[in-house]
């Protein structure tokens, strides 16, 4: 028998939760206030737990490029304990030549 949803992720989230809904509760220029609350560092990194397909935290890493002085390096890291999801994540940005790559390492590369 399958598990319909492996380690409580649910394979087809963002099918329900469209990513406009979700990245719309972030205010216009958050991630410039954080980076500026952050001591205006030259890399600013955010960690996205939970990662899912990663559609949310591609959409995290073209908000802060958008909103962080261009000479800063962000980085952009989405975690999540089930292989799949971390690899349909992996594939996304590898598709998208204008996704700026935000990195989905595997579960095991971890342990």
């Amino acid at each position: 028998m399958e598990i319909g949803h492996k380690l409580g992720n649910f394979h087809q989230y963002y099918d329900f939760h469209p990513i406009d809904g979700r990245i719309a509760l972030l205010s216009e220029g958050v991630f410039e206030e954080l980076w500026r609350a952050s001591g205006s560092p030259a890399k600013f990194s955010w960690l996205d737990i939970g990662c899912n397909g990663g559609d949310l935290t591609v959409e995290i890493h073209r908000r802060m490029r958008r909103e962080v002085p261009e000479a800063v390096e962000c980085l952009v890291v989405g975690i999540d304990l089930d292989e799949e999801l971390v690899r349909r994540a992996s594939s996304k940005t590898r598709a998208d030549p204008r996704c700026p790559e935000p990195a989905f390492p595997s579960p095991k590369s971890t342990s």
